[in-house]
């Protein structure tokens, strides 16, 4: 059933004053998508990939300028970031101030990936893809290997986590 942000959003996409519209998906920190993953909703986020790159490849038809959706997520060379000890003795990553809020320098990547303005060479091969309805499939199945590796290179932090869901009542799925 729609709504009238539903209705909003359908009407932007279908936009035809030549307006270009790009949509990303934020490059959350590994954790963040363990969460997902260790709640047993992966399945649902890769099924809510799949409809927000069909509803845009569906209604952006007769925009003037095609709409792109990026997916900076999941588990790559910069949301896998590691807890790094900082002078000060404190502890945290060097890309984010939480699993959710990246750095300046992640968001400038971003922009750099979507309008070009680097080479391919100056940036993660991992960072940042365009879903398309033929390149969904692939670049989900290449997030669950990298997944997998995450998993099996960070036991204790999954421990960890699911251990922390656990104690607010949240099942978790370890594998």
């Amino acid at each position: 059933m729609r709504n009238a942000i539903d209705d909003y959003f359908f009407d932007v996409l279908r936009d035809e004053r030549g307006i270009e519209l790009t949509l990303y998906l934020s490059p959350h920190h590994a954790r963040a998508y363990e969460a997902i993953r260790l709640m047993g909703w992966w399945p649902q986020y890769e099924a809510w990939q799949q409809a927000l790159t069909t509803i845009v490849e569906d209604n952006a038809g007769s925009a003037v300028r095609p709409i792109a959706v990026w997916d900076f997520g999941g588990y790559n060379t910069i949301t896998t970031d590691s807890v790094q000890a900082f002078p000060d003795g404190t502890y945290g990553y060097s890309r984010y101030a939480d699993a959710i809020h990246f750095t300046t320098d992640v968001g400038y990547l971003c922009l750099d990936r979507v309008l070009g303005e680097k080479t391919a060479a100056d940036l993660p091969e991992d960072f940042g893809v365009r879903l398309t309805r033929q390149s969904l499939a692939e670049h989900q199945a290449n997030v669950r290997a990298r997944q997998a590796r995450y998993v099996d290179a960070h036991p204790a932090d999954s421990a960890a986590l699911a251990a922390m869901l656990r104690m607010i009542g949240q099942p978790t799925v370890l594998r």
